[in-house]
């Protein structure tokens, strides 16, 4: 018998090769689902059995953390690395990443790897063509999404681990987004200059897991 599920899902630009460093700290009872968001060559996946056995634990880093969230999945807990419920930047800033991932997608994705960090499962060059309208279609949601409201009316726990330096989500009014969901949230912020998940994330990750029921 599992101890639980856990459901995976990588952030933008990212696939579920994100994770290898992670399943070391893993406890073998879990029963693990990766969520793959398509960017290698277009396929979307998340392959559910029709029985998830309890706890159902959602981890998702940045954009992944709120596609569990809207996934209308009921999980037992949420986990986020880096993550957001809206993402808290000026509207120009993704619009100028649509123009350059339309111009050169190489150098956009080679300067993005590059604020992240240390990270696996980045997308093998050259992109397909299928893997690359899913990563425009997921960069143009990154200006709409909002995953406040079924945050603040979902009763699953929350625990949230943000990178006080990362360059992509700002620290401080992602913290006040999950601050002001009151005592079903928990945000836990690492000193990192990145956006990628380091051995420490892993390890904070690893004690979250070890204490749920």
């Amino acid at each position: 018998m599992k101890r639980g599920t856990l459901i995976l899902c990588h952030g933008w630009a990212f696939t579920p090769l994100f994770w290898d460093d992670f399943l070391p700290f893993i406890s073998k009872d879990w029963e693990i689902i990766w969520w793959d968001l398509g960017y290698r060559d277009g396929t979307v996946s998340m392959p559910l059995p029709k029985v998830l056995e309890a706890p159902i634990v959602g981890i998702g880093h940045s954009l992944g953390f709120a596609k569990l969230v809207l996934s209308r999945i009921f999980f037992t807990q949420l986990i986020g690395m880096n993550a957001f419920a809206r993402l808290d930047i000026p509207l120009q800033k993704v619009e100028q990443m649509e123009v350059a991932l339309n111009h050169n997608s190489l150098r956009l994705l080679t300067q993005f790897y590059r604020q992240c960090g240390p990270a696996k499962g980045q997308i093998q060059w050259p992109l397909s063509t299928d893997g690359l309208e899913r990563l425009k279609e997921d960069l143009a949601l990154l200006k709409t999404i909002d995953c406040r409201q079924e945050l603040a009316q979902n009763q699953s726990f929350v625990s949230v681990m943000l990178n006080d330096q990362d360059p992509i989500v700002p620290s401080i009014p992602t913290k006040l987004q999950f601050e002001s969901l009151g005592g079903h949230a928990k945000v836990h912020t690492m000193i990192a200059p990145h956006h990628g998940v380091g051995m420490d994330q892993w390890m904070v990750l690893r004690d979250y897991l070890n204490v749920i029921e």
